[in-house]
């Protein structure tokens, strides 16, 4: 019995040595937004950008790169309130290079995935912003965004089969 008291003892000055102060207070949270009039409209010129064949000896180790293709985004009819856009291009990441696109499909080449590039020319990663770009907002405006895409090895071995990969957008609208 005594044993037992002891322990108990024990077991309570160990819960208020361990538990601590707690203390709470009230916060509260502003959220602000914007909504728009209206959202422009994108176009891709082209639709599907085309890389090319591309020799697996060019890709000889991880982080080469082939030569990239431009390709332009265009937005029109974009609201006058709107001075500057962000894009983000989603997709599945590549094993091996997380700031590259997957291959999609059957029979694909290993070793090897499609890196965006923004206007720059600097890598944009799946799931990455653009930096900024400004555009002129305004029914007859028409606004080109160039991008670029480009086959990367992300993996010292890269065997031959096709090469597509996929990609959505999203348009980061700032003013």
């Amino acid at each position: 019995m005594h044993m037992v008291a002891l322990k108990t003892a024990r077991a309570l000055l160990t819960l208020m040595l361990c538990s601590g102060a707690v203390w709470a207070d009230d916060a509260s949270v502003n959220i602000t937004g914007r909504v728009l009039s209206a959202a422009c409209e994108p176009t891709v010129d082209p639709l599907a950008v085309d890389l090319g064949t591309l020799s697996r000896s060019i890709l000889s180790s991880k982080g080469v790169t082939g030569s990239h293709t431009d390709f332009t985004l265009r937005l029109k009819s974009c609201p006058a309130e709107v001075s500057q856009v962000q894009v983000q291009f989603d997709g599945v990441a590549a094993t091996g290079d997380s700031t590259a696109l997957a291959l999609t499909g059957s029979s694909v080449a290993k070793g090897v995935g499609v890196q965006l590039l923004d206007g720059a020319k600097k890598v944009l990663a799946p799931g990455t912003r653009s930096p900024l770009m400004s555009i002129i907002g305004g029914n007859s405006t028409v606004n080109s965004l160039t991008f670029s895409a480009r086959y990367i090895a992300t993996s010292d071995t890269v065997t031959a089969g096709s090469a597509n990969a996929s990609a959505t957008f999203t348009i980061w609208y700032n003013n």
